[in-house]
C-alpha cells in the first residue's frame, strides 16, 4: 500500500488541465483589526433547487459518462459512471 507521501508525489506529478474560473474582479474591503471582506461582482447564475438534481440530470442524459474515478492499490483506475 502506498504511503501518504507517495500519494501526494503522484498527485503533484499528474498533468493538469486548464480550468475556467470566470470573471475575476472581486470587491475587496479592508476593515479594522485586519478583517478583509472579499465579494464577487458577478451575479449568481441559475442553479438547481437540490444538489441531487444535477446528478439526476446527468444520469439520465449520459449514464455511461465518467462520474468519479480513484486509483486503487495497484495504481489502476476504479471508475464509476452515472
Amino acid at each position: 500500500m502506498a504511503s501518504l507521501a507517495e500519494d501526494r508525489e503522484k498527485q503533484a506529478a499528474a498533468p493538469l488541465r486548464p480550468v475556467r474560473l470566470g470573471k475575476l474582479d472581486p470587491l475587496i474591503e479592508r476593515r479594522a483589526g485586519g478583517v478583509i471582506h472579499i465579494r464577487s461582482t458577478q451575479e449568481l447564475g441559475r442553479y438547481h433547487d437540490k444538489l441531487s438534481q444535477a446528478l439526476e440530470h446527468w444520469a439520465a442524459t449520459a449514464p455511461d459518462r465518467l462520474f468519479l474515478a480513484q486509483r486503487d492499490a495497484q495504481d489502476e483506475w476504479r471508475k464509476l459512471s452515472y
